[in-house]
């Protein structure tokens, strides 16, 4: 039985129309793709032979190819030979540019003729010439009018009032107390008053200088500041032993350590208790904790160590 190829449309959801796959249906069967049932298109094989009416229409699009080429590769504006009589009319309706008249020349316009008879005026007789050197040495008269008064002379003099002492609060400095003279008259009111005497006010006293800062917290010393060191037991003299004593201690704010205790002693313990009778001496001080600059009590922890001895 034959088949017939085909291709599906549909190039977005099935899967054989992405693939480009060829569909053989057979004959007799609709001819619709087998995975989304849309109909199928018969695809242009290459090895079959051209129909009549194929090549019909390929040779059609090839010429409408070359026209086209043709027109777009010629100029459009080619000229074009027309007939005498179409060429005539053309011409005719095209417009002329307008043609200016001819000029003409003006007639000579003819002079006045001179005046006869009395109302003729007389020509100017011309000035003699006057010599350079008769007008340089000829002296120019210099004509003087009556004495014009100005404003200014004849203004009344008058003379000013000397100008007024600056006020009290301007020659002073403020809480300057000033001494004030003026000239009392009859009834007793004073006039023309000047300061005789100004005196400074008390100078401002000088402002204290700041406090110094207080002095940074601190954590009791490790090292004692007195009282030396533990002694070295003298059971472990011979033996040359090396020991260690881990210790808890209170510091007062004097410095002086109390309530000690032992945590770990490592060596024997006459190492412990030498490092005991050491601080509870009274004679071992520390430097105590600061808190704001005041000495306060505190605990310390310390690691003594005592290295052999031989």
């Amino acid at each position: 039985m034959a088949d017939v190829p085909g291709r599906c449309r549909d190039l977005d959801y099935c899967s054989i129309g992405q693939m480009r796959t060829l569909v053989r249906v057979p004959l007799g069967r609709p001819f619709v793709c087998p995975e989304c049932g849309k109909p199928l298109r018969e695809p242009v094989l290459m090895n079959e032979p051209l129909s009549g009416k194929r090549i019909v229409w390929w040779s059609v699009g090839t010429l409408g190819l070359f026209a086209l080429l043709y027109e777009c590769a010629v100029p459009s504006g080619r000229p074009k030979h027309l007939p005498p009589a179409q060429l005539a009319a053309v011409l005719a309706k095209v417009p002329r540019p307008p043609v200016a008249p001819p000029r003409v020349a003006a007639a000579p316009v003819p002079a006045p003729a001179p005046l006869q008879g009395k109302s003729a005026l007389p020509a100017p007789e011309p000035l003699p010439p006057t010599p350079i050197a008769s007008i340089a040495a000829a002296p120019i008269p210099l004509v003087l009018g009556p004495p014009v008064p100005t404003p200014l002379a004849d203004a009344p003099l008058v003379r000013m009032p000397p100008p007024a002492p600056p006020p009290a609060e301007k020659l002073a400095a403020p809480g300057a107390k000033v001494t004030m003279e003026c000239t009392v008259d009859a009834s007793g009111v004073p006039s023309n008053c000047i300061p005789a005497k100004v005196q400074a006010p008390p100078a401002a006293a000088p402002k204290p200088p700041p406090a110094p800062p207080p002095p940074a917290d601190r954590e009791p010393s490790v090292l004692p500041i007195a009282g030396g060191g533990p002694p070295y037991p003298t059971d472990y003299v011979r033996d040359g032993r090396a020991g260690e004593v881990a210790v808890d201690c209170t510091i007062d704010p004097d410095g002086e350590p109390e309530h000690c205790r032992v945590r770990d002693v490592f060596g024997g313990r006459r190492f412990a208790e030498a490092t005991v009778d050491w601080l509870n001496s009274g004679t071992v001080r520390f430097k105590p904790a600061l808190r704001r600059g005041v000495p306060v009590a505190e605990d310390r922890h310390w690691r003594i160590a005592f290295p052999p001895r031989r």
